[in-house]
């Protein structure tokens, strides 16, 4: 069964979508509309070319990206509390038609997390593209090699992922994976607690508060946040790739011990 059908409010992931590509340019068109070309400091300059230059700068990839990850550190959170929601009442409907059928019950709902996982993790991937191709479209340009700086020197990732494409590829899949597992870890603790905005409200702290303080005391790999940013970190390994999810795993262990549904 096709689960995202039951959602009952497809129309605001769309709101969120387009805000998200909206918020991604606002900074570059701001500038552009509030830059006086005729200002007294000016008198000497192309004022009008100045402006161009400006706005075709910021609508560069490399500064665009910029900007995604910079809303992406709200909107990502946000999308995936939305989604929560929708679990937990498509979950919520089949509770009252699955008394007595564990088994049913329980396939339903490993069924029902990976199909809002996977929309989740594609949203986001349709707005990552759809920003840098309007970026190249409208600049025609693309990485430049000093950004190319994700990756730790010599290294297996560094090697193989390290071109202009590959690169946000590699990037782009870790980030949908991140959003993934978040909601996977999410959707459990709304298994555990069974009640939406108590759910909502321990995720975000875990998420938040809580990475916040690990940043002080952590590798910046083990620290919740970093599987939703990853691409705004330098030196990438493979080690340092799967120890993204460690926090996860343990989390997710924990809360299955505490999982007594139905």
């Amino acid at each position: 069964m096709f689960y995202w059908k039951l959602v009952r409010y497809k129309w605001l992931y769309l709101l969120l979508a387009i805000s998200f590509l909206l918020l991604s340019f606002y900074d570059p068109v701001s500038h552009y509309i509030f830059f006086n070309p005729n200002a007294p400091d000016l008198a000497n300059f192309d004022g009008v070319k100045i402006r161009q230059e400006i706005l075709v700068s910021g609508l560069r990839v490399e500064n665009i990206l910029f900007e995604f990850n910079r809303q992406s550190s709200t909107l990502i959170p946000l999308l995936i509390t939305l989604i929560g929601y929708d679990y937990a009442s498509i979950k919520d409907k089949f509770i009252k038609l699955s008394i007595g059928k564990n088994t049913a019950y329980y396939q339903m709902r490993k069924s029902l997390k990976i199909q809002l996982g996977l929309v989740t993790s594609l949203i986001y991937l349709s707005i990552f593209w759809v920003v840098l191709a309007i970026s190249k479209v409208l600049t025609g340009s693309s990485l430049e090699d000093r950004h190319l700086h994700g990756f730790l020197d010599g290294t297996f990732l560094d090697h193989f992922f390290s071109g202009k494409i590959t690169y946000l590829v590699f990037f782009s899949i870790l980030g949908a994976i991140g959003i993934f597992v978040n909601c996977f870890v999410y959707f459990k603790i709304l298994d555990v607690v069974k009640n939406f905005l108590r759910g909502a409200g321990l995720y975000l702290a875990f998420l938040i508060p809580l990475s916040m303080l690990l940043y002080y005391v952590l590798p910046k790999p083990l620290v919740p946040f970093t599987s939703l940013l990853a691409i705004t970190y330098y030196e990438w390994t493979l080690p340092k790739v799967f120890s993204i999810f460690i926090p996860y795993l343990i989390s997710y262990g924990v809360l299955s011990y505490y999982d007594r549904d139905i």
